[in-house]
């Protein structure tokens, strides 16, 4: 088994003590492709019940905006339009794709959701042609994208553009419910889509954090605070590197604690295909982004101070 899979084994391998308790309560909700769950702590099972309802309406809705397998999703409906076509969208569809953009910026163009298309052609194990890469190469990229703020519309500039938010999506919509919960004013909490995307607040009782397993199969670290990404070659070869077109090979998994989960799920994407001293430099820049990754020969690297 190897690193990725080991630690994404249920989030909810909490210590079997605290999933007892009588104040922690758990809802499960299918959506985006995944299970969210929701853990509230909360001496009020009902009222929790009533803000994870709200979540998952929030994250159904996300769904349908953001989703490229659904056919009448703004998503789809950009990766349909010709070039110099527009749309106007939804604000959590615009606010989402210009989060995308900057990270696009920030990680030199090695965090492309406008890439869906090159991913696409590496899910079969046919041979490719060189010349289809390089056109897939040539016209993905978010400067594709043109944003006008006043309306909410976006252009596309050319025929091939296609959306593909799975590496996005999930942590966006965690921080959205994180929104909810706190407008409920519940404080103790564990989000997660898929295990692959967490958020956690303050830790429940007297924990100093939440028991979590990850990063090692026989290991449990202790998080509050904070959001947490993993990306790997679980799935196969979906991770595509924009400067050569082809799938990463030479790290199996990387895992990224930042302060949201959008943030953290991006950067677990592009750390899989950033050199080592740009990643050292980024979490030098950013004190508060901690990162784990895997290389295939065993080896790993870490950045910035780990307690576990």
């Amino acid at each position: 088994m190897n690193n990725l899979s080991a630690a994404k084994q249920e989030v909810s391998l909490l210590q079997k003590n605290l999933l007892n308790d009588k104040n922690l309560h758990r809802f499960s909700h299918f959506a985006m492709a995944t299970v969210f769950e929701v853990f509230i702590y909360h001496n009020d099972a009902l009222y929790a019940k009533r803000a994870a309802t709200e979540i998952f309406i929030k994250i159904d809705r996300l769904e349908t905006l953001l989703s490229k397998f659904i056919e009448n999703s703004e998503v789809s409906k950009i990766n349909s339009l010709r070039a110099f076509e527009s749309t106007v969208v939804d604000p959590d569809t615009y606010i989402c794709l210009q989060e995308c953009a900057s990270l696009y910026q920030e990680s030199k163009g090695l965090f492309d959701v406008s890439a869906g298309a090159l991913i696409n052609l590496w899910k079969d194990n046919k041979k490719k042609d060189r010349r289809e890469i390089e056109f897939l190469m040539e016209n993905s990229g978010m400067p594709w994208l043109q944003f006008n703020d006043e309306s909410f519309e976006i252009t596309v500039l050319n025929d091939n553009i296609e959306l593909d938010l799975g590496g996005y999506g999930k942590g966006y919509a965690l921080d959205k419910a994180v929104e909810i919960l706190n407008e409920w004013e519940i404080e103790r909490y564990l989000l997660h889509g898929g295990t692959s995307s967490v958020r956690v607040a303050a830790a429940p009782r007297d924990l100093t954090g939440w028991p979590l397993n990850i990063l090692h199969k026989d290991k449990i670290i202790s998080v509050k605070d904070i959001s947490i990404g993993a990306s790997g070659l679980e799935k196969g070869r979906h991770i595509i590197n924009p400067y050569s077109g082809r799938p990463v090979t030479k790290r199996t998994a990387s895992w990224v604690f930042a302060p949201s989960a959008a943030l953290a799920d991006a950067l677990s994407t592009a750390f899989m295909l950033m050199p080592k001293k740009e990643i050292e430099q980024y979490c030098r820049k950013n004190s508060s982004v901690l990162a784990v990754i895997y290389l295939n020969n065993g080896t790993e690297w870490r950045f910035n101070k780990f307690n576990n």
